[in-house]
């Protein structure tokens, strides 16, 4: 089956920021980004910008010369990004807080020669060849550039951003994206009455919007150019109060956000954080959301049906192609279905369905999704074999066709009565956790370079809830297993915390199919063993046992001791939100998500709760108390005899 999306002719721009260029001079004093109480209007981001843009140009800047972007989210780092853009060069996001081993391997594999940090940062990566802008540093001599904008040198052909992603084969996946799908997917926001936006006059209205998506996710740049093209805000968002979703619900009404950008498991918490009493966001019109399947819960049903107007967009696209399809929910929120579809093909894009044959795939029958039009990325950075492998031209398929650029995406579909895309699944091993794609691959890897390991397959489980976790399944060598603790350490030294598995289950052999391959299937559905020590944790206080209950309930197993931390016992930031709720409820008083982070131990958790006067120790028992005067004397005795103790 095959499908072409409507045909619009795309403006003729050399690169993205010329979109915002244009809005500059419609709206020069308007707000472009609010992060707090520090606004930025138009005029005064397009000068920062221009001043850093003419900066990286004398340092070699341009489009055969990416620039890293490795900075806290905040107003320097939006406009970081818009200088690398007005410079000619590739954006290449690259987080802060990951392994520095993971971070040098981005660096070579695309080719940043030039990184944008601050100095605080960037001081293990002085003893590169790289030459560091730290923005904190160097801004009395960027402060002396030019403020005019620069003359364009590159073309719509010329990379955009590079995009990193998980690799099957042991290392990251640099996504080389140029500026004309981005110019087409920005269009079509702009102009297409099927857009989220309310258009006003032909046109996009001017939207506040909440900036989400890390600048390592394709998203963020969605959010940047659908808001800074149309004159709209956008909101930047501190990193508790994202994690936080009854914090983040006040933070959208207090801000006044009309357009969301979230991933599905963002949006389930944020709309079960609503049911639990949290507060509405009563301006909010447009929530886009992407990354996973979608499902419509009892709580999202009821969150929209609050809302005054919203609509709830589902949009499809890889990293390799950014947004592709997009489908939007109508009608009463009772009435959606359970898992909608992902839509139809946006402005200048099309798919095709095909069959294990390679032969279009007839209405109504599963098939693989392929991808083409001005969607499509330039290829993978250092990685012509791999571009080759995924980027194809089908000759099975007829003349016309086989003459397209499609993208092997090994996602299965099949389009439904209405001519919309229906998603079934992968055809391969590919996971997606909390929105992050992962290949298993690249985290078995890890795992057998550790010398006490011989074998390993990765797995997601979801438990009832229909949360997802990594599990690793193992083959120890002589003189192994490590303990778990050791492995994680192992693989934090390569891999992202969100690629760490929850569990790791130790195997006399791992199961294989008839063809001799590793039985994945068999592998999700054994059960995990709850109590690999085979003995039950004993906790030093009737308060630490309490708070130990809840993190059963919550983590749906008791394998931890009273020093383990959550997050290395199967914890993770959406369980964390659900941690913090259970453990308020339990004692009826109020604290900070953060402390979670911060206090990630029973034992810890515990002593910060005592300390600050939530619970109370009487007779090894706790209750909810308020911190007065008597509840403090009371604390600082038990302080004093815990301390001489």
């Amino acid at each position: 089956m095959s499908r072409d999306a409507e045909r619009q002719t795309p403006p003729s721009l050399s690169g993205v920021h010329e979109l915002i260029e244009r809005q500059v001079s419609k709206s020069p004093d308007a707000i472009a980004v609010l992060f707090g109480d520090y606004e930025i209007t138009y005029k005064e981001l397009n000068i920062r910008s221009n001043q850093l843009a003419h900066y990286l140009r004398k340092l070699g800047a341009g489009p055969s010369s990416p620039v890293a972007v490795s900075l806290e989210r905040g107003p320097e780092q939006t406009a970081s990004v818009l200088a690398v853009w007005k410079s000619g060069a590739a954006c290449v996001p690259i987080d802060p807080t990951y392994p520095r081993d993971r971070r040098d391997s981005m660096f070579e594999i695309s080719g940043a020669k030039i990184c944008i940090g601050s100095s605080r940062l960037l001081t293990d990566l002085t003893q590169r060849t790289l030459k560091v802008v730290a923005v904190d540093c160097n801004w009395p001599e960027i402060d002396s550039e030019s403020e005019d904008d620069l003359v364009s040198i590159g073309s719509p052909s010329d990379p955009c951003y590079i995009i990193f992603t998980s690799g099957s084969t042991g290392t990251p996946k640099g996504v080389v994206m140029p500026h004309a799908p981005l110019l087409n997917l920005t269009n079509w926001h702009l102009l297409s009455s099927e857009a989220p936006g309310t258009l006003d006059s032909g046109r996009r209205r001017p939207s506040t919007t909440l900036q989400f998506a890390p600048i390592t996710f394709d998203v963020s740049f969605q959010e940047i150019l659908s808001t800074w093209s149309s004159g709209g805000t956008l909101v930047l968002v501190d990193e508790n109060t994202r994690l936080d979703p009854e914090a983040l619900l006040e933070y959208i009404e207090d801000h006044r956000i009309q357009t969301l950008y979230l991933p599905v498991v963002v949006l389930s918490e944020l709309a079960e954080a609503y049911a639990a009493g949290g507060r509405l966001p009563t301006v909010l019109r447009d929530v886009i959301t992407a990354g996973e399947t979608l499902h419509i819960t009892p709580a999202i049903t009821k969150f929209f049906s609050s809302l005054n107007g919203c609509q709830l967009h589902n949009h499809y696209g890889p990293s390799e192609t950014h947004v592709v399809t997009a489908y939007t929910l109508d009608g009463s929120p009772d009435t959606w279905p359970t898992f909608p579809p992902i839509g139809k093909p946006i402005w200048n894009t099309s798919i095709e369905i095909l069959d294990q044959e390679t032969l279009f795939a007839a209405p109504g029958c599963e098939g693989e999704l392929y991808l083409g039009g001005d969607c499509l990325a330039s290829g993978y950075a250092s990685r012509p074999d791999l571009t080759t492998e995924r980027f194809v031209n089908l000759e099975t398929l007829s003349k016309e066709a086989a003459r397209k650029r499609l993208y092997k995406t090994g996602d299965l579909v099949r389009l439904n009565g209405d001519g919309n895309l229906e998603y079934l699944g992968r055809i391969d091993q590919q996971i997606k956790i909390r929105g992050y794609r992962v290949e298993p691959g690249e985290i078995e890897s890890a795992l057998r370079r550790h010398p006490l390991i011989n074998q390993a397959s990765v797995v997601a489980k979801s438990n009832e809830s229909s949360d997802k976790s990594l599990v690793a399944y193992l083959i120890a060598a002589p003189g192994g297993p490590p303990p778990d603790s050791e492995l994680r350490t192992h693989l934090r030294r390569t891999l992202p915390d969100y690629m760490v598995p929850a569990h790791f289950r130790v195997l006399e052999r791992l199961p294989l199919t008839s063809s001799g391959k590793i039985d994945r299937k068999l592998l999700t559905e054994l059960p995990l063993n709850q109590h690999s020590t085979g003995v039950q944790a004993v906790f030093g206080s009737k308060g630490e046992e309490t708070v130990a209950e809840v993190w059963r309930e919550i983590l749906r197993h008791d394998n931890f001791g009273t020093r383990d931390s959550f997050f290395e016992i199967g914890g993770n930031s959406i369980l964390a939100v659900r941690l913090h709720r259970a453990l308020k409820e339990k004692l009826g008083q109020e604290f900070p998500i953060t402390a979670l982070f911060e206090h990630s131990t029973v034992e810890n958790l515990y002593n910060f709760l005592l300390d600050s006067g939530k619970i109370m120790a009487v007779e090894f028992d706790i209750a909810p108390v308020s911190p007065t005067a008597a509840g403090i004397a009371a604390i600082d005795r038990l302080r004093r005899f815990r301390r001489s103790n």
